[in-house]
């Protein structure tokens, strides 16, 4: 057993030496038959991972050799730990501050996405039960997106993260942030076929999420497709239903700080006294990000964008043109609604994003009147 030991030691430190030991149904007898707590979790740990992520085709002694490594040196992991330098087949990298470990899945197949300055891949969340999660990396400083995720961290609507993590190469820095894996975005999202019920309680956790943001005196500033993510949930009865979250925080910053800095990044989204951001005055962005959100729930009722949505706008003379759009389409549709005699549940859900739409921030209303609107249809 000791000899065991010894030579899967020397082949998860040395990159030079090739690991000729026992196959790994041989190693999972020993272990069960030594007292080797080390060998036993990484065993333990290996088969869990195994048993549920068969389809991303990592062999189970490649993986066992770096869950080996993980237990052994478990008081003294320290940050990050190239593959390179360990002679593994992946990279490790260890959060001190929240004793996370993660397993860096750096191939082209576990790409899940990337934007100008990210790159989000999928890594594993290492324990008795590891678990895929989705590591978005980027180089540089995200002083002020990483401050606003620990300021939210674990709030309702928001994407759930479990650590953040620096390291440098080649004297240069780079963040990560180690989050939940979702399904997809809203693009995707969008596809589905959807019951009115499921769309209040997409429209009900998004504006928690909003709401959650506001409450810490934040705002959001980049709420389009890309930045809501859905995951499904199964029902005590058995049925499953969609639920989403807020993503990127990359444009998150406190609302003092908000102050001449653009409403909404992407144009589509911008709300009408966005387009002279330099004039709004702190509170007006947490009505930006709700016209937003309503731009966002207008196509998931409607099955369709806008129509009054325009790719590249600026300047005060697309201002106006977006009001006149704004009031044709949104304001007489609400008035419409507001004089019938009465209203189906649809029309209801309808009318709370017209709210949303309103040409006027003052009208818009609060993510958290919104959210008990939606709540009350629920």
């Amino acid at each position: 057993m000791r000899t065991l030991i010894l030579l899967l030691l020397l082949c998860c430190n040395n990159a030079t030496l090739t690991c000729k030991t026992k196959s790994f149904r041989k190693i999972e007898k020993k272990a069960k038959k030594s007292h080797n707590h080390e060998l036993t979790r990484a065993v333990e740990a290996t088969n869990a991972f195994h048993a549920k992520y068969k389809n991303l085709k990592i062999a189970k002694k490649k993986f066992f050799k770096t869950a080996y490594y993980i237990e052994k040196h478990r008081k003294k992991q320290k940050g990050y730990l190239p593959k390179k330098k360990s002679g593994l087949h992946h990279t490790i990298e260890h959060d001190p501050r929240t004793k996370n470990t993660f397993i860096v899945l750096d191939s082209k197949k576990s790409l899940i996405g990337e934007g100008k300055k990210k790159k989000v891949y999928k890594a594993i969340h290492y324990g008795r039960s590891p678990k895929i999660v989705a590591r978005s990396q980027q180089q540089g400083d995200m002083k002020e997106e990483l401050r606003a995720h620990k300021a939210l961290q674990g709030l309702p609507g928001i994407m759930n993260t479990h650590a953040f993590t620096k390291y440098k190469h080649k004297k240069k820095t780079y963040n990560s942030i180690y989050s939940d894996l979702y399904q997809g975005t809203f693009s995707e999202l969008v596809k589905q076929p959807l019951s009115n019920y499921n769309k209040l309680i997409i429209m009900s956790d998004l504006l928690r999420g909003l709401e959650s943001i506001h409450s810490k005196n934040y705002v959001h500033r980049d709420l389009h497709t890309y930045n809501y993510l859905f995951h499904e949930e199964t029902q005590p009865n058995g049925g499953i239903v969609i639920r989403a979250v807020i993503a990127d925080l990359g444009r998150t910053i406190k609302t003092y700080k908000a102050r001449k800095q653009p409403a909404q990044m992407t144009h589509r989204f911008r709300p009408p006294e966005g387009f002279r951001f330099e004039k709004m005055r702190a509170k007006d962005y947490f009505a930006s990000d709700v016209y937003a959100m309503g731009c966002m729930f207008y196509r998931l009722f409607h099955n369709k964008y806008p129509s009054w949505q325009i790719s590249r706008i600026t300047g005060i003379s697309h201002k106006k043109k977006l009001v006149r759009k704004l009031k044709k389409k949104v304001t007489k549709r609400r008035e419409s609604l507001l004089a019938m005699p009465s209203l189906s549940h649809a029309d209801k859900i309808e009318l709370v994003i017209l709210k949303m739409l309103d040409t006027d921030p003052k009208k818009r209303g609060t993510a958290k009147e919104l959210q008990h609107q939606v709540q009350q249809l629920l």
